[in-house]
This record gives C-alpha cells, structure tokens and sequence, in this order.
C-alpha cells in the first residue's frame, strides 16, 4: 500500500509562479505554501516499501526462535540437566511381568489383610469349571464340569468344603461324539455335598511348612523365597523344575491365608521364573480387571490371574494354545479347559460364617 506521507515528500513545488495574493488572506496562504515547500525539501528521503515487506518475513522467524529458546530453557531446566521422558496420560499400566509383579508386591507389602487366629477360619468362596475326563480300554471322552465351592480352613479345628453342582459341557464336538460312541454313558457332574478339612496347623510354600507365627514373621526376598522353592523339589517333579516352581507358586496363593511380606515375595519369586508371559489387560471370568502371568507346558497354557493393586489371587485359567495333542482332550486352539474365579476371601470365627 502507498504511503501517503511518501506521496507528500514526492510532491515538488510547481515552475509556474503562483498569483499575487489578494489581501491579507492572500499573503498568509502565500507564506504558509513557502513554508511547506521549505519543509517538504528539508525532509530525509522516503524509505523503500522492500524493507517494510522484508521486517514482515523475519518478524515471524524471530519469534518462532524465541519460542524454539524457551522451549528448550523448559526442557533442560535450570539445573541444566535434560529432565527424563514423561510417560503419555494413557500409558499408566506395567507393560512387563516384572513391573506389574513389583508394583503388586509393593501393594501387597502396605496393605492390611485380616490374617486369622489359629482357632479361626479362612473363608473363601469360588466358581470353577475343570476338565473332567473318563477312559478306559474300550472308549474316552472328557467333559467340562462346573461348581461353586466355599471353603472354611482352620490351622487347629475341623473345617468345612460345601460344593455345589452347576452343570457339564463340552470342550468340543468331537469329545461329544466320543461319549456317544461309548454309549452315551452317565456323566461324572460335580454333586452338592459338604467334606470335612481337617488341620494340619501349618501354612505351605513350596515344600516348606510355616506356622502362623512363621508367616507373620517372614522377612525374606523374592529371590530367596524361588531358590527356596526350586531347591526342596524332587528328582522328577513335575513336567521341568521351573514349570513346577510356576505351579507351587500358584498353589501359595489360593485357599490360604498370606501374610503381607511373604505375598510379596510370592510375587517377586513368580518375577523369576523362566518363561513366563504376561498380559496386563486381563479379566476373569467374572469381568474383573486382572494382569495375567503365564506359563506353557504340553500346548497348555496356564494363567494366573492377579489382582494389580495387592497381587491377591483372582482366578487360574488353562488354554490349548499349540499344536501339541492334550493327553487326554481334543479340541481346537484357544479353548479354555480350565477356569476359576476366587469371589471372596476372608477370617470368619466359625465355619458356615461369610466375612
């Protein structure tokens, strides 16, 4: 755009000589156009629009270098150190069997689980469905048998199993039709009925027998606690040694009472095992959010299911997920053989009580 100050300075005084004034007013105007003339001339020379337009282009650059400073003033701090990389508002979950088993053994450690008196019961009330299976020398077929079972363990008194039956199903066709073949034979479905437990008076970890007293007490570390467990098996124990480690483990976990330092070296000890997996966007059969560490053995995979905040045990689950042949079941990959959800634990004073 044109200036209108520059089309000002440009203007010249005309080569023809005005007109004599006409009075008074006329000498004013005469005086005044002399007095723009001798400004106008006096004045520096006009600017090139170029420079204007050029300010236009590197103003931005400026500032764009400004906010590139302070950016990085903001990302090296004032100590002059580069602050470590801060993690997305979504990715707030574990994404390694180790992470998620550490921060659930920190949970574990400052939680404040009832543990029971010796003359007490631990309660605990679950669903699960397990592969039931019948053979012999002239037919074999293996079903789904589910129950819910609540149990009341004591260390000194006689405790309680009550079961009841919820039906049988099929892991396949094809073990359907095996039990036509044989004749469509009475199934073994889980019963209602009520056992009896009777104590011990220890707690089991691995081979390892502890008192009550023995578990509160316990101050030892994940890695003692797998050398511990690795070191009492047997010639011959299970399907390898870290496989039975994994299994004896997941035994620590259900159906008895756990003292907050011992679960978590349980879970810094399942950290350990060779060959786990893990998946930490796990639910249990009942929709609970769990992470899940896993183990493969014969084409089966094992899940223990865990709760993130305090690695209490919220349910076990068996999958076919190779081309190996189950010793006794066929069906296709992906189906589960195996499932179970721990609903509620607790301490009550007799059994028959819910906490």
């Amino acid at each position: 755009m044109t200036d209108e100050l520059e089309i000002l300075r440009a203007w010249a005084p005309p080569d023809v000589a005005p007109p004599p004034p006409d009075g008074a007013a006329g000498a004013a105007r005469a005086r005044a156009r002399v007095a723009l003339h001798a400004h106008i001339a006096a004045a520096p020379p006009a600017r090139r629009a170029r420079w204007r337009r050029r300010l236009l282009v590197t103003v931005p650059t400026a500032a764009a270098l400004a906010a590139l400073v302070v950016a990085l003033v903001v990302a090296l701090g004032t100590s002059g150190q580069v602050e470590p990389p801060r993690r997305h508002p979504y990715a707030t979950a574990p994404t390694t069997a180790a992470a998620a088993l550490e921060r659930a053994a920190r949970g574990a450690e400052t939680a404040s689980p009832a543990f029971p008196r010796p003359d007490q019961f631990f309660y605990t009330k679950s669903i699960a469905t397990y592969l039931a299976c019948s053979m012999d020398r002239d037919a074999s077929y293996c079903a789904l048998s589910s129950s819910r079972r609540e149990a009341w363990i004591s260390q000194t008194r006689r405790g309680e199993i009550r079961t009841v039956g919820l039906g049988v199903s099929w892991p396949s066709p094809a073990e359907r039709r095996k039990w036509i073949a044989a004749g469509r034979p009475r199934l073994a479905a889980p019963g209602d009925g009520v056992t009896h437990a009777h104590p011990d008076g220890v707690y089991h970890v691995g081979d390892r027998r502890y008192s009550a007293q023995q578990m509160r007490d316990f101050d030892g570390s994940g890695a003692q606690l797998f050398r511990q467990v690795r070191d009492g098996l047997r010639p011959g124990q299970g399907p390898s040694p870290d496989g039975e480690v994994f299994v004896l483990l997941d035994d620590a976990l259900r159906d008895q009472p756990l003292a907050p330092r011992m679960r978590a070296a349980v879970l810094r000890a399942l950290a350990l095992v060779p060959g786990i997996g893990f998946d930490g966007h796990a639910k249990d059969r009942l929709g609970r959010s769990a992470f899940a560490i896993s183990r493969v053995a014969n084409g089966t995979r094992r899940d223990i299911l865990l709760d993130p905040a305090t690695g209490v045990l919220l349910g076990e689950r068996d999958t076919l997920v190779a081309h190996v042949p189950h010793e006794t079941v066929s069906a296709p990959l992906g189906t589960v053989i195996g499932d179970a959800a721990y609903e509620r634990t607790g301490v009550v004073d007799a059994a028959g009580q819910q906490p």
